[in-house]
């Protein structure tokens, strides 16, 4: 009965502890979702318009976070934007990433972006 215990406690405090490396929060207003763990960042999904510029690094809370990807969905139903620039610290693109961006005229993507998806 105490291993059985012992088990479930370590299982509460390892799902506690993945959950916890993980925040959301808006810079320069774009959003991202910061794993405190790595210091990595990547953009979600928000209501963007214009032209975005994506910095290849992101400072919150004094923490410096790098970007190196796009989330699922990130851009999707921007109907507003027109151009995106991504830094090449970016690795990955989302699926869905520009899906019904109907005004976008330009995307800037970094040989570093291993594949494309749809959208």
């Amino acid at each position: 009965m105490k291993k059985l215990i012992s088990i479930v406690i370590l299982s509460v405090l390892v799902c506690f502890n993945a959950n916890a490396a993980t925040t959301t929060t808006v810079i320069n207003g774009l959003k991202y979702s910061l794993d405190t763990s790595t210091k990595q960042a990547t953009l979600v999904a928000n209501s963007y318009t214009g032209d975005i510029v994506i910095p290849s690094t992101v400072v919150s809370d004094g923490v410096t976070y790098t970007v190196i990807a796009l989330g699922e969905k990130c851009f999707s139903g921007c109907t507003s934007l027109t151009n995106v620039t991504i830094p090449s610290s970016v690795t990955t693109l989302g699926k869905d990433c520009f899906y019904g961006c109907k005004s976008l005229t330009s995307i800037t993507i970094p040989s570093s972006v291993k594949s494309l998806p749809y959208y």
